[in-house]
């Protein structure tokens, strides 16, 4: 996947601005601070959200976003508000929820 993600953005302005990143079983591996995560149609998979959250705000700048979607029917509403619920426990606000055809999804903000 992140192949075609990078035969994608290659020649174009987006290639200077987004670094892909293929992160260990357990462990991120990212130390770079960043602006923006994208997280799509995988949190679900990741077995201890909680950690995998703590990580993603460790390496958040101050006022980062995270954009978080999941798939529409392969991850419950009441999983997916778990989700939120551990980002918020983490220290999260809900940012925005986006309008975007198919898909659970919400902006977070690092408070």
């Amino acid at each position: 996947m992140l192949q075609k993600l990078k035969e994608k953005i290659q020649g174009t302005e987006l290639e200077e601005r987004i670094t892909l990143q293929k992160c260990e079983q357990n462990k991120l591996g990212v130390t770079e601070n960043v602006d923006f995560i994208l997280a799509f149609w995988m949190v679900h998979e990741v077995p201890d959200k909680d950690r995998f959250l703590n990580e993603l705000e460790a390496i958040l700048k101050p006022n980062g976003l995270i954009l978080i979607e999941e798939p529409p029917f392969h991850v419950s509403e009441q999983d997916f508000q778990n989700t939120i619920r551990i980002a918020e426990a983490i220290g999260f606000d809900i940012f925005k929820r986006p309008k975007i055809f198919l898909g659970k999804k919400v902006i977070l903000k690092k408070s």
